[in-house]
C-alpha cells in the first residue's frame, strides 16, 4: 500500500548516511582485518569516491526518480500500466556510482589533484 511520507523528502541525506555510518566502516573493517589483503585499500577509495560522487549527483538522481515515478503514477491513473521493459537507468542523466570513468566537474578537480602529486613526488 501507500504510505503518506514521502521518501525523497530524506533520501539525499539518508544515503550520505548509510555511507557513514555503513559503508565507511565495513570498509575500514574489511581493511583492518586483512582477509582482502590490499584490497581492502581499493574497498576505501571505492566508498570514498562514491560518496562524493553521491555529493554531487545525489540531489540530481532524486528529482529524477521523482520525475519517474510521477510519470509512472500518470500513465497508471491513465489506464495504462508500467511494465519492467519500459524502465532504462541509461535514460537517468547520472553516472551509476560504479563508475568512475566520467569525465564530470569534479572528477577534473580529482584528475588536478593527481597531477599536483605527481608532480610533487618528482
Amino acid at each position: 500500500g501507500k504510505v503518506n511520507v514521502d521518501p525523497s523528502t530524506n533520501w539525499y541525506i539518508g544515503e550520505l548516511g548509510f555511507f557513514d555510518y555503513y559503508l565507511i566502516p565495513l570498509a575500514m573493517k574489511l581493511k583492518e582485518c586483512g582477509v582482502f589483503g590490499a584490497s581492502g585499500y581499493e574497498y576505501i577509495s571505492y566508498v570514498l569516491k562514491n560518496k562524493k560522487e553521491w555529493e554531487r549527483k545525489g540531489r540530481q538522481v532524486v528529482q529524477e526518480m521523482v520525475l519517474l515515478y510521477k510519470d509512472v503514477e500518470e500513465e497508471d491513473h491513465s489506464g495504462s500500466s508500467f511494465e519492467s521493459d519500459d524502465y532504462d537507468s541509461d535514460d537517468l542523466e547520472y553516472d551509476s556510482p560504479g563508475d568512475m570513468s566520467s569525465s564530470e566537474e569534479g572528477d577534473e578537480e580529482e584528475e588536478e589533484e593527481e597531477k599536483v602529486n605527481q608532480n610533487g613526488a618528482k
